[in-house]
């Protein structure tokens, strides 16, 4: 019998729902998100954002499959690779954005040329087009050509991530009332209460079921399973399966879906902060943490273990390095080997763990801050919201800082590892807590390669860094569960916990 995280449900859960009333219209859903955005901005790449930008307001020139990353026509209806470092973009004509401007080759241009303005420090372009220099100038009225410094094989797969704002939109500063050219334009942000998006009716594409979503944010899954169990939302994302009835399985309310994504603990190595400096406590780390009981405690069986910072379905994932085995015996061993080496293993060791990053996210780090502690480390965890985290996160390499350890949950969806590797792990990479001259070198000449040379670059990065490094635990390739009312059929995807695209939502009689 699988252990289960027993997390009762209280009155004062279901009165917390209470004070908001979904929409009246037929037509008209609630959606309830684990957070609120910290923007919308349409170049940020947070998932909190995405969730309501993506493929909502705001649309790429290149669309892709999530299932199976296929490449088709969105902004753009065709592109060609003119020599080493340029490609030319038909656009499609007959689109207007929001506020009625028209979309042409200068409007692109001028909002890819906004989105790699190093100035504006756009999530997309940090995480996505890391690692080069593009300018983008219009052709005619009707093509865009970018052009890049160094040969870049998969641009329209970058440009897959990046929506199109319109020419209106600041340069200097950051939106939060984004102009994009989706089949909901954006109505309003009413802060810590809700964001409500509109059916554009001169939507370009076909138009879109729902007239009109309004989001809200509950940071405990209880509530979130609650409202739509109570009638209060429609879509709940990111549900906890202590939260879900029997019930809502068999009825189908509560889908399950993969995700590309891995939940790992992020060593600090910038600076030599002990004792996570000395890579026998980063293998003990690693040796301690029973993956399968954390799968089995956490997701309820949901997942499986990870030993990469991505999936086995991602290019660059090396088959070769071994599954850590849960031993901590051998991890116990490490530690005293280091501890008579000088290393001071007794040295406090902060979990900076993220609130609602995935379903039983606190539980989880008190779990492993256990599993840690009864090897002989020194653990204790901090919970943090959304924006404390990342102040922590972009300001950890401080002087002063404790050492430290960050929850992650890393989802790559583009099924490309150096997507993971340009952010996670190089030197100038937003997220990233490695300084290694072999990353970095090896990193930048995989960007220019395609096929099974990108392929077999992109692995042996991985071996290095997982046989080599251990620049952190990976802990399990998940799944999630979200749950639908009765008044609307969704079918997930891969990319469903960071875009939910409204317009596939299909309302039920």
């Amino acid at each position: 019998m699988r252990n289960r995280l027993i997390l009762p449900i209280s009155l004062a859960v279901f009165m917390a729902c209470a004070g908001t009333a979904p929409l009246a219209a037929d037509d008209s859903i609630v959606v309830v998100l684990p957070e609120e955005p910290q923007s919308l901005e349409l170049c940020e790449s947070g998932s909190s954002i995405r969730r309501v930008t993506q493929h909502n307001v705001g649309e790429p020139l290149v669309q892709r499959d999530p299932d199976t990353q296929t490449l088709s026509e969105g902004l753009a209806v065709s592109w060609t690779q003119d020599g080493d470092t340029a490609w030319q973009f038909d656009i499609r004509e007959g689109v207007s954005f929001h506020d009625g401007s028209a979309l042409d080759a200068e409007a692109v241009a001028t909002s890819l040329n906004r989105t790699w303005n190093e100035d504006l420090a756009c999530g997309v372009a940090q995480q996505y087009f890391q690692g080069n220099t593009y300018s983008a100038s219009a052709v005619d009225t009707m093509t865009v050509r970018i052009e890049t410094d160094t040969l870049d094989a998969i641009l329209p797969l970058r440009l897959s991530f990046l929506a199109i704002s319109a020419p209106a939109t600041s340069t200097t500063e950051k939106s939060a009332a984004p102009i994009g050219t989706g089949p909901y334009s954006f109505t309003e942000w009413v802060r810590g209460e809700h964001i409500t998006l509109d059916r554009f009716e001169d939507y370009w594409g076909e138009a879109p079921q729902v007239a009109q979503v309004q989001y809200q944010w509950r940071q405990e899954s209880a509530i979130r399973a609650a409202m739509v169990q109570t009638g209060e939302a429609d879509l709940a994302l990111s549900v906890a399966s202590q939260d879900v009835l029997p019930e809502d399985r068999d009825t189908g309310r509560a889908v399950s879906f993969a995700l590309p994504a891995v939940t790992l603990l992020r060593f600090d190595l910038v600076d030599p902060l002990e004792p996570l400096n000395d890579i026998r406590v980063r293998r003990a780390v690693n040796l301690a943490i029973d993956r399968q009981g954390f799968v089995d405690v956490v997701f309820d069986g949901q997942g499986s273990p990870a030993n990469h910072v991505f999936s086995p379905s991602t290019i660059g994932y090396d088959e070769t390095v071994p599954q850590w085995e849960y031993d901590p015996e051998e991890a116990r061993r490490l530690i005293e080997e280091a501890r008579a080496d000088g290393v001071a293993v007794d040295n406090e060791i902060v979990i900076f763990g993220r609130l609602g990053v995935y379903e039983n996210a606190t539980e989880s780090m008190e779990l492993v801050a256990a599993m840690l502690n009864e090897v002989g480390l020194n653990v204790r965890v901090e919970m943090l919201a959304l924006q404390a985290w990342l102040g922590v996160l972009r300001s950890s390499y401080e002087p002063g800082r404790p050492t430290n350890m960050m929850q992650q949950s890393h989802e790559n969806v583009t099924g490309d590892a150096v997507f993971t590797f340009n952010p996670q792990y190089t030197a100038s990479g937003p997220f990233s807590a490695l300084r290694d001259d072999f990353v970095n070198e090896h990193v930048a000449a995989a960007q220019g390669l395609s096929g099974e040379e990108r392929a077999e670059a992109l692995r042996e990065i991985s071996h290095y860094l997982y046989t080599e490094v251990i620049p952190d635990a990976p802990i399990a390739v998940t799944s999630s569960t979200m749950m639908l009312s009765d008044a609307i059929s969704y079918d997930p995807t891969p990319a469903s916990f960071e875009e939910i695209v409204i317009g596939d939502i299909v309302l039920t009689p």
